[in-house]
């Protein structure tokens, strides 16, 4: 709902579901509640607001670029949905065609009362302190000093944790599948697409579109984004297996978790990850 009260900035939810029925009408009635406690909100924002169905399993990253593609609008944001936007979007009429921007969120959001939602944001992510910004600047404690802990979120070329891509329409247009499937290690072959919400499958559709002529690079210094995310992660909504792809970040050659080398100029190759660098 925040983000339908930035200035043109349309939402669009994919609701997946094995017999869909009155989803989105349900959904809507539930932010039509929810609207009764925003002082700002309007009935005209509902315009700017989209539902549809998807009938099966989660979509895969493969899905959701060919949804993107069909949608009637210049920008395209493809976001996880507990990512809030603000003014700074604007930032995005610098993007090129065949360019991408990843973004890092900059914040938390506290969750407002009127949701009743229990627990606490988390303040790490396995084992790495990220004092609540997955953008800190190189000034930040975290990023100035050596630490005990994996930096994951440090500008501009620590930037690991992805939530959001940018792009205009077109560059989401004739994509094929090359890189958007899931290598099976255990039968040494690629399988169906990736699904997203999966640890590496943000790292995977950024090698899968540098390997298809995008350049990707990460714009969270300009366009900021705070994170609202209190539910508890399930087997249903974040798989703890890693992700390998052909163009992912992490080895294939490795029985043990391990990261590729990595560049920040877009280059890559079977041992080489084209990290975004920050801008």
């Amino acid at each position: 709902m925040q983000n339908l009260m930035v200035k043109d900035l349309h939402v669009w939810v994919l609701l997946d579901h094995v017999a869909p029925s009155r989803q989105c009408e349900h959904l809507q009635e539930k932010l039509q509640d929810m609207s009764s406690n925003i002082n700002e909100w309007t009935d005209a924002h509902w315009s700017k607001f989209h539902c549809q169905y998807r009938v099966g399993k989660q979509p895969s990253y493969y899905d959701v670029v060919q949804y993107a593609s069909t949608l009637p609008s210049e920008y395209i944001i493809l976001s996880n949905g507990d990512i809030i936007f603000d003014d700074t979007i604007d930032y995005v009429e610098n993007v090129q065609t065949d360019q991408v921007y990843a973004i890092s969120w900059s914040s938390v959001t506290q969750k407002p009362a009127f949701l009743g939602i229990q627990g606490s944001p988390e303040t790490s992510v396995r084992g790495a302190v990220v004092d609540n910004s997955m953008c800190l600047m190189p000034d930040h404690t975290i990023c100035s000093e050596e630490q005990p802990f994996f930096v994951i979120n440090c500008w501009p070329k620590r930037l690991f944790s992805i939530d959001s891509f940018i792009a205009r329409r077109e560059t989401f247009t004739n994509l094929n599948d090359d890189g958007f499937r899931e290598y099976d290690r255990e039968k040494g072959e690629y399988v169906g697409h990736f699904y997203t919400n999966w640890p590496g499958s943000e790292h995977s559709f950024v090698g899968a579109l540098v390997a298809q002529g995008r350049k990707v690079i990460n714009a969270c210094k300009y366009i900021k984004t705070s994170h609202m995310h209190y539910a508890k992660k399930t087997l249903q909504n974040h798989r703890e297996k890693m992700l390998y792809s052909k163009y992912g970040i992490y080895s294939t050659e490795h029985k043990e978790v391990m990261n590729k080398a990595l560049s920040y100029d877009n280059s890559f190759d079977k041992h080489t990850y084209p990290l975004p660098l920050g801008i």
